[in-house]
C-alpha cells in the first residue's frame, strides 16, 4: 500500500493495447498543457504493435509507462491503470478518446482547493438541430454546471452507478490509502469494475458532477474500425443479463458490506434508487443492438429487439430482483417498495420501448450519413 503525499494534483491514467497512434496523440495533448502539476500515467497490457517503443521515444518526465508483466483482461487493466496513478487526483481515460484541453483547465482549477472523493466529468456535448444532426462542431452546449454532493447517502442518490469510464476522476491519495487493486478484480463479471472503486470512496468525502465536456469520442467510423477489447468475455455492457448481474453486487456493496452512515429509511431509498437504474439501463439493449457503430464496435450483428422481447426481458429482471433481495433477507420494507413498482415499472417499459422505436429509426439515418461523411 502506497501511503503519501504528491505535487501532482492529477495524473491522467490510460490502459493501453494496441492503439498506438490514438494513444501517441492522447499523450501528447495533455504533455503540451507543460503543467508540472499534471503528468501522464500509461499502463501498456503487452501491446504488440509498437507502443511500447513509439512511448520510449517521448523524452519528457511528466510521462510515465507501465507494462504489464503478462496481458490482464481488459477491465482489470483499467483498474491497474488507476491504481498506478501517483496524482491526488486521478483522471481516467481511455486511450481510444479525446481530452478537451480548454475544459480541462476549468477541471484543474475546480480541482485544486477541493477534498473530493470522486468526480464525474462529462463528455463534449455539440448541439443538434431538431432531427438530433450535430451543428457547429467547434461549439459546446455543456453548462458549465458544477454540483457537490454529500458523502454517503446523498452521493449514493446522484451518482449515477455505471460510467463510460473515460471523465471518471478518482481522488488518488484515499485510494492510496484505503483500497486494495485486487478487490477490484473480483468484480470482473459484473462489468463496470471501476464503479465499485467509486462507491467504496464515496463513504469518505462528498463527491461532485461537472458538466465542462472534459472529454469526447473520436468520430463513428473510427470507433467502427476499432474493436473493443472487452467484447472477448461474451457479455456486453448493454447485454440483458448485465444489469442483473450488477445489480445484486451493487445492493451488496452499499447496503450490506459498506457504512455509509445512513438510516433505515435512507438505505430503502438508496436500494430502490439502485434497483430502478439497473431496470433503466434494460432499454439501452434495444438502442445499441440497431446501432451501426456499437455492433460494429463490438464485432455483432445487429437486430430490432421488439417491444415484447423487452417485456420478457423486464420481466425478467424483476424476477431476479425480488428473488434476490427475498433470498438475502434485505428489509422488508425494501422488498415490499419494489414489489409495488412492478405494475408501473411494466408500463413504463411498454412507453420507453415504443419511444426507443422511434429514435431508433431516426438515429440509423443520421449515423449513415455521417459515417458516408467521414469516409470523404
Amino acid at each position: 500500500m502506497r501511503i503519501h503525499k504528491t505535487d501532482i494534483l492529477i495524473s491522467v491514467c490510460i490502459p493501453a493495447y494496441n492503439r498506438g497512434k490514438q494513444l501517441m496523440e492522447l499523450v501528447e495533448s495533455v504533455l503540451e498543457m507543460n503543467r508540472k502539476d499534471i503528468d501522464v500515467v500509461v499502463t501498456d497490457n503487452c501491446s504488440t504493435d509498437g507502443t511500447r517503443e513509439a512511448l520510449a521515444g517521448i523524452k519528457n518526465p511528466a510521462l510515465k509507462v507501465f507494462t504489464n508483466e503478462k496481458q490482464l483482461p481488459a477491465l482489470s487493466n483499467m483498474i491497474q491503470s488507476i491504481f498506478n496513478g501517483d496524482g491526488k487526483y486521478i483522471f481516467y481515460c481511455n486511450d481510444r478518446d479525446l481530452i478537451v484541453t480548454e475544459a480541462f483547465y476549468r477541471l484543474v482549477a475546480f480541482l485544486e482547493h477541493k477534498e473530493l472523493s470522486f468526480v464525474y466529468t462529462t463528455k463534449r456535448k455539440q448541439p443538434q438541430d431538431l432531427f438530433g444532426k450535430f451543428i457547429q462542431k467547434k461549439q459546446s452546449v455543456n453548462s458549465g454546471h458544477a454540483g457537490i454532493f454529500k458523502k454517503g447517502y446523498e452521493s449514493l442518490m446522484r451518482q449515477d452507478h455505471t460510467h463510460h469510464p473515460t471523465g471518471m476522476v478518482f481522488h488518488g491519495e484515499l485510494i492510496r490509502k484505503y483500497l486494495h487493486k485486487e478487490t477490484y478484480f473480483q468484480y470482473l463479471d459484473q462489468q463496470f469494475e471501476y464503479s465499485f472503486l467509486m462507491r467504496d470512496l464515496l463513504k469518505y468525502a462528498d463527491s461532485a458532477i461537472l458538466d465542462y465536456g472534459c472529454w469526447d469520442e473520436r468520430p463513428a467510423s473510427f470507433l467502427m474500425k476499432s474493436k473493443s477489447k472487452t467484447v472477448e468475455r461474451g457479455i456486453l455492457y448493454f447485454y440483458p443479463q448485465t444489469p442483473s448481474l450488477v445489480v445484486k453486487a451493487t445492493l451488496k456493496q452499499t447496503l450490506v458490506t459498506n457504512d455509509y452512515g445512513m438510516s433505515e429509511a435512507e438505505s430503502v431509498r438508496v436500494g430502490m434508487y439502485i434497483l430502478r437504474y439497473f431496470y433503466g439501463m434494460l432499454i439501452q439493449y434495444k438502442y445499441c443492438m440497431a446501432d451501426i457503430r456499437e455492433t460494429a464496435h463490438y464485432g455483432i450483428d445487429r437486430k430490432f429487439i421488439s417491444t415484447a422481447e423487452m417485456l420478457r426481458i423486464f420481466q425478467n429482471y424483476f424476477y431476479i430482483t425480488s428473488g434476490y433481495l427475498k433470498e438475502h433477507h434485505y428489509s422488508r420494507e425494501l422488498v415490499m417498495a419494489w414489489e409495488r413498482e412492478y405494475g408501473r415499472l411494466y408500463r413504463e417499459m411498454i412507453w420507453r420501448s415504443m419511444k426507443a422505436d422511434i429514435g431508433i429509426t431516426r438515429r440509423a439515418g443520421i449515423r449513415k450519413k455521417e459515417i458516408r461523411k467521414s469516409r470523404l
